[in-house]
Parts: C-alpha cells; sequence; structure tokens
C-alpha cells in the first residue's frame, strides 16, 4: 500500500543519499530532524541475543505489533523524544475488508516539537479532504477532531532545501523518478496520533471515519462506518500495552 526511497546505485549522488535517509521512509522526523542512531551507537555481541523490545501478536481477526525508536534525532542525536509506533492489521471483521490502524506516540521529555508523519504513494493522483487522503488503490483516514495542532500537506519530488517524494526503479544510476509524499505535522510534547489505512477495493464506502483522541495514555480507538454503526476497540485488546 505505501512507498518509499528504495535502493539506488553505491554513488555519490543526491539521490543516494536521499534512499539512505529519514526522509524517504514511512516513519517520522521531529523538529525537521532525522534519525540518527549511529552517532551513538556501538556494537556489542551480546546484541545477537538481546531482545530487540519488538511486541508481537497474532490471531484470527487482528495481528499486532509495537516498537520504538529512542536512539536520538538530528546532528548531535538528540533523545530527548521517543516514537513508538503500533500497526494494527484487521484481517476479518464484521465483514469489512481488511485494514490497517497505525497508531504513532510520540513522547518528549519537555518543550513542545513538530512531528511530520510521513507516507510515500506511488499513484498519479492524491486529493485531500481536510485530514483524510485519497491515493487510489489506497485511502488514509485520520482523525478529524483533534486536540493538539495538526495539518496535511503533500509534496511531489521536491529537491529544495532538501530531496523528498523520490523512489528508485533499480538500483542503476538515474533509474528514479517523483512520487507523492504526504505528511501529518503535529505540534505538542506527548502526541498519540491515529491513521487508517484502507485499500480502495471497499467499493461501497463502509468505512467514513476514525477518532481517536492525541492523548498519550488513551487506547480507545472508534472507526465509524457509513451505515451509521461504529466499532469501538481497545488497543490493549489487541496487544497488552506497557507503559
Amino acid at each position: 500500500m505505501l512507498t518509499e526511497g528504495n535502493n539506488y546505485a553505491y554513488d555519490s549522488s543526491e539521490m543516494r543519499k536521499y534512499v539512505l535517509s529519514t526522509r524517504a521512509h514511512n516513519t517520522v522526523l521531529v523538529d525537521g530532524m532525522e534519525q540518527n542512531r549511529k552517532k551513538t551507537h556501538c556494537w556489542h555481541d551480546d546484541m545477537l541475543t538481546r531482545h530487540s523490545g519488538l511486541q508481537a501478536s497474532l490471531s484470527l481477526h487482528v495481528d499486532a505489533c509495537r516498537a520504538s525508536y529512542d536512539n536520538g534525532y538530528g546532528d548531535e542525536a538528540d533523545k530527548t523524544v521517543c516514537h513508538e509506533r503500533s500497526v494494527y492489521f484487521v484481517k476479518k471483521l464484521s465483514g469489512l475488508p481488511p485494514f490497517a490502524i497505525i497508531v504513532d506516540r510520540l513522547i518528549a521529555s519537555a518543550g513542545i516539537h513538530s512531528y511530520e508523519i510521513q507516507y510515500h504513494l506511488d499513484v498519479d493522483k492524491v486529493t485531500t479532504n481536510r485530514l483524510n487522503i485519497t491515493a487510489a488503490p489506497l485511502s488514509i483516514i485520520a482523525p478529524t477532531d483533534n486536540e493538539c495542532d495538526v495539518s496535511l500537506s503533500v509534496e511531489y519530488g521536491v529537491m529544495e532545501p532538501e530531496w523528498n517524494g523520490w523512489t528508485a526503479d533499480s538500483a542503476v544510476q538515474g533509474d528514479f523518478r517523483p512520487i507523492y509524499i504526504a505528511k501529518y505535522i503535529l505540534k505538542g510534547q506527548n502526541i498519540r496520533f491515529a491513521t487508517l489505512l484502507l485499500p480502495m477495493d471497499d467499493s461501497k464506502g463502509l468505512i467514513v471515519g476514525l477518532e481517536g483522541s492525541n492523548q498519550i495514555e488513551d487506547t480507545k480507538l472508534c472507526v465509524k462506518l457509513a451505515d451509521g454503526r461504529e466499532l469501538n476497540f481497545d488497543e490493549n485488546e489487541w496487544l497488552e500495552r506497557k507503559m
């Protein structure tokens, strides 16, 4: 449903630099800064047996996983912000087509930050309606009633002030092209933000909305259906949360 910068030629080009960057992936920038794990990372042999911290649960109806990144952002690998992402793949539910809900939690020890949640879309056309995105064969649905400052922007093949919105079709030099990148920009300190990714084979428009507060401790989600029904969920039911 999503793409990214992909693999590219091992050269010194801007495209090579781009595919190695955080900007080329479906994750989060903090205050415009990229992940910088290598600044402080040091290999130890015991890492081969150390638990990664990934939580996962598989079931007949929902597959769930959660992991976090806390190794720093920017040139100085600022570790004051931790990004935790939970992904829920809803396979079988009330006759609905399969869909995924992504829940991002941005947890800062202090201060107000700008968080950019990025989705790369390899499609011919992207349209937006408030915070919802249509990028056939995919719809991205986000809560519209937010307590934090949230905006949505879409870019396509940007080179200035830095590269964004590109994908490589092979590792051959010059074999790359522009794509769309949608960015949810959130401003606050500790924020939960959910998005629902829905394949467009939902021709009847069964799913029309998503509700979920921005409170970091909240685990409730509500999927709104076209027939007026509301499907209420608790993340704890899908994956035990340990805070």
